[in-house]
């Protein structure tokens, strides 16, 4: 059965009392310090943002598209729900290490429109 939702928004805010930056209704996520990847590696970054998913709502982070194509890092897609700061692992797939600078777009956040059907999945055994 879907959630209704009608009414219900995400709330977003940044931890240093900044505004949040939205773009094209994405939330962009920017990394709260420096730091590197290396190759064949993970690294987790802040940003620095707390989302807050209603209920019955959810959102979806991706990799910021210049990451993927032009330097061979990714994040890991996550379906987001509930409250919390939001941290992104960046993995490094390319074949040097990548540098990752304090304000660099590092992922986005997409939000699901209308209501979100939720079922149990049921087990194979």
């Amino acid at each position: 059965m879907a959630k209704e939702t009608k009414g219900k928004r995400a709330t977003a805010w940044r931890k240093d009392g900044g505004t949040p930056e939205i773009e094209d209704g994405m939330l962009l996520l920017r990394a709260e310090s420096d730091g590197t990847v290396y190759t064949e590696n993970g690294r987790i970054f802040h940003t620095g943002v707390t989302l807050e998913i209603p209920k019955g709502c959810a959102a979806l982070l991706t990799g910021a598209p210049t990451l993927n194509w032009e330097r061979g890092c990714c994040a890991a897609p996550e379906l987001l729900s509930g409250c919390a700061e939001i941290r992104v692992k960046l993995y490094n797939h390319g074949r040097s290490y990548v540098d990752i600078h304090k304000g660099e777009l590092i992922a986005q956040v997409v939000f699901a429109h209308g209501p979100i059907e939720c079922k149990e999945l049921e087990s194979a055994d």
